[in-house]
């Protein structure tokens, strides 16, 4: 947005909500002087008659810029700027950035609105006072200066200095200044202090033209040229999609006039892309083939985790450090050799418990099923072969559905999830509680050795109760499944599989996974006594 000198010659207006009314919001470009009005309906009536009482205070601008919106640009308000003398700009559709004065002092506003209405939230039009107050009284980060003073050429009392004045006894002098003298002495502050704002006006433009331009590159398309253009979807006004292409019919500056059906819209070039029409050259050919897996996939391709049925690590993969004395490396791996059934990578099964989903609401949901990148597509379907290969999930017809998603990983691969946000706001939750790392590290601070064991898929490992499994149904392009073990992504299931945990080393390591004080110091001496007599460690 260019930089304007003189004040209150160029305002922009936008409509703000959502709030209980409707709010109507001024900005003068060139001293960032602030205005919003609580309006009880968004008619053009009223826009044009709140504008009006803003004018008979501020004085009448030459230029007012807008967005499209309906109440905006209607015919009795053009009518009613044609009859002030006040031309009208509008901005591109969809480019904020055109009028991003106003639109960076909405989001100011609701931010204040919200801090100050916290206690009572209906009352907000009454807080708006102060809040263009404090708006209005504070520096400007593009001016420099604070709007009062460039709007009205005099410094405006606040909050602060009343109480300096009551601090410092300070008495108000009676003497009245000469009419002629005060006008005089007002209209070389005001001269000057525009002066300094614009300079700092246009220093800030700068910079910030500066930044954007370090991610920008221009964008010019030709006559006739085919276009994609970002617009709100149908249906749903917060998404935004490309839609096209569109013939392009002239430029001017950086917008674009563009033939949609029978109607020529104005677009800016940020929104516009370029259409590449498919070669009519290209061959089109049908073939029957047979999928054959490859072993070495290429990194476009997206890659899973798959469960595994046979095992492809055991005991022997277990690394043993190297500070070890050639016996105690002999001992370790003895240890391991005796329990290499559960050394595995193939996940397991325990009947120590099985999780159970209690709800506070039984009414079945239904979560619309989110869009499948299809080059993953393929990935997922051998996920959900393998998970079903060893019987982790079943087919189902259960009355509850969660959606499934696709999350990139930072290597490039993939993991495939449940969206259980639904089933997780009406499950109970399971006040379990959950170890501390700190204050397992502090317990065994004095120990000399440590080892660390990696579940394999552990919660796969614990099984659902029947009548639980139908909460966990989710919907795929083989059909809807549900689980036959603990999924991942319930509310639920951490404390679960800690409880497991717990009932499992129960008599190994005590208090849930935290050893005891006197616990581990018996050891501690056990362990040096036989280390110094020369024994073995038992297996």
């Amino acid at each position: 947005m260019e930089v304007i000198s003189e004040p209150f010659q160029k305002v922009v207006i936008d409509l703000v909500g959502p709030l209980p009314t409707t709010n109507l919001t001024l900005i003068d470009t060139a001293t960032r002087y602030p205005e919003a009005i609580g309006i009880p309906n968004c008619t053009s009536e009223t826009i044009a008659n709140i504008l009006f009482e803003i004018f008979s205070r501020l004085g009448i601008p030459k230029q007012v810029l807008s967005d499209n919106a309906r109440q905006l640009i209607s015919e009795s308000m053009q009518e009613t700027y044609r009859l002030l003398g006040i031309s009208q700009r509008l901005s591109a559709p969809h480019h904020p950035i055109s009028h991003g004065a106003v639109e960076r002092w909405n989001q100011t506003l609701q931010k204040i609105l919200v801090k100050i209405s916290e206690d009572s939230e209906h009352d907000w039009d009454e807080m708006l006072p102060a809040a263009l107050f404090a708006v209005r009284h504070m520096p400007n980060a593009a001016t420099k200066y604070p709007p009062f003073e460039l709007m009205l050429g005099r410094k405006v009392r606040g909050p602060i200095d009343v109480i300096a004045d009551l601090c410092n006894n300070v008495t108000v002098d009676e003497d009245l200044i000469q009419a002629y003298t005060y006008a005089d002495k007002l209209k070389k502050i005001i001269r000057k202090a525009n002066l300094i704002a614009s300079k700092n006006a246009e220093e800030f433009a700068k910079d910030q033209k500066t930044y954007y331009d370090q991610h920008a590159h221009p964008r010019y398309f030709k006559k006739h040229d085919k276009v994609l253009v970002l617009l709100p979807k149908k249906g749903n006004s917060l998404y935004l999609a490309y839609q096209g292409p569109y013939s392009v019919v002239k430029r001017k500056g950086d917008n674009y006039y563009i033939q949609i059906g029978k109607y020529l819209r104005v677009y800016h070039a940020n929104i516009l892309k370029l259409y590449h029409e498919r070669n009519d050259d290209m061959v089109y050919m049908a073939s029957l083939g047979y999928i054959e897996e490859d072993k070495e996939e290429t990194e476009e391709q997206p890659q899973i985790e798959f469960y595994q049925h046979t095992a492809t690590q055991n005991y022997k993969n277990a690394k043993i450090d190297e500070d070890l004395t050639p016996v105690q490396k002999l001992e370790v791996r003895q240890v391991l050799e005796k329990h290499s059934n559960v050394l595995t990578d193939v996940p397991g099964k325990t009947d120590i418990l099985k999780h159970e989903i209690r709800l506070t609401d039984n009414k079945p949901f239904r979560v619309t099923q989110y869009a499948t990148p299809f080059r993953a597509k393929a990935a997922i379907q051998k996920e959900l072969n393998s998970m079903l290969g060893q019987d982790i999930i079943r087919p189902s017809t259960s009355p509850y559905c969660s959606p499934i998603t696709v999350v990139n990983k930072p290597d490039g691969s993939i993991r495939l999830c449940i969206d259980f946000r639904k089933l997780n706001s009406i499950t109970e939750f399971d006040n379990e509680p959950i170890p501390q790392l700190e204050e397992i590290m502090t317990r065994v601070h004095r120990a000399r050795y440590f080892s660390k064991l990696d579940m394999t898929k552990g919660y796969f490992q614990i099984s659902l109760e029947e009548n639980s499994k139908k909460y966990t149904a989710f919907q795929t392009s083989m059909g809807l499944m549900e689980f036959n073990y603990l999924p991942f992504g319930l509310s639920t299931a951490a404390p679960s599989f800690n409880r497991a945990m717990s009932r499992t080393l129960q008599g190994v390591i005590a208090e849930k996974q935290t050893t005891t004080r006197k616990m581990f110091e018996k050891m501690s001496v056990e362990l040096e006594r036989r280390s110094s007599s020369l024994l073995s460690l038992p297996a």
